[in-house]
Formats: C-alpha cells, sequence, structure tokens
C-alpha cells in the first residue's frame, strides 16, 4: 500500500495531524514484507490479450 493511504486505513485525519508526525512516518517507515505486496506486473513483453493489429490479421485469415 502506499505511504499516505496507509495512513488514511488507519483513521489518520492528515488535515489534522501534525506534519511533522506524518513525515516522521513517511521517512522512518519500515518496508513491506515480500508476501503483502502486490504482484508484479506481466509487462509488455508477454501481452495477456491480442493487439488490435493481430485481431484484425487473425480476422483476415478466416476471410480466406
Amino acid at each position: 500500500m502506499r505511504p499516505i493511504a496507509e495512513l488514511c486505513v488507519a483513521g489518520v485525519d492528515l488535515r489534522r495531524a501534525p506534519r511533522a508526525a506524518v513525515e516522521d512516518f513517511l521517512k522512518n517507515r519500515a518496508e513491506p514484507r515480500e508476501e503483502d505486496k502486490p504482484p508484479r506486473s506481466r509487462g509488455r513483453g508477454r501481452p495477456r490479450y491480442l493487439t488490435r493489429a493481430q485481431r484484425h490479421e487473425r480476422m483476415m485469415e478466416g476471410e480466406k
């Protein structure tokens, strides 16, 4: 989770919290555990879906 979101989920009202306390939290917060991190994206190298050009090419093959 993003650090500011962590504070909001914990119920911290950022408008009322002292700025020094928020800055101290951001500077000294622990790194998240590996199992708590979101999964990495697949990136552009392995597309999950066909691109527009691939769909068009496949459609044109079916008309032959």
